[in-house]
């Protein structure tokens, strides 16, 4: 029998980006729009936003992606947990 892996910790992409924003001293007028309406919505992320992270902080559009993923998984677990 297989048993379900989950990652140790999982956390909301919006809020690394923030942090990293903050490293780097952007504010959200400094983001393209695209970013900015995904850093301020709920929306999974667009691969077009994942390609501008990626420039911006020289990360790779899949590292964005994958936490995104992760966290999209995370909420639907939670919700489906809340509504037991």
């Amino acid at each position: 029998m297989a048993s379900e892996r989950t990652p140790a910790k999982v956390f909301d992409p919006r809020e690394f980006c923030r942090d990293e924003m903050a490293e780097d001293g952007l504010t959200e007028r400094d983001l393209p729009f695209d970013v900015r309406r995904w850093l301020t919505g709920t929306h999974p992320m667009p691969v077009g936003v994942a390609r501008q992270l990626h420039y911006m902080f020289g990360t790779s559009p899949d590292f964005w992606l994958n936490l995104d993923g992760l966290w999209q998984v995370h909420c639907k677990r939670q919700e489906a947990t809340d509504g037991e």
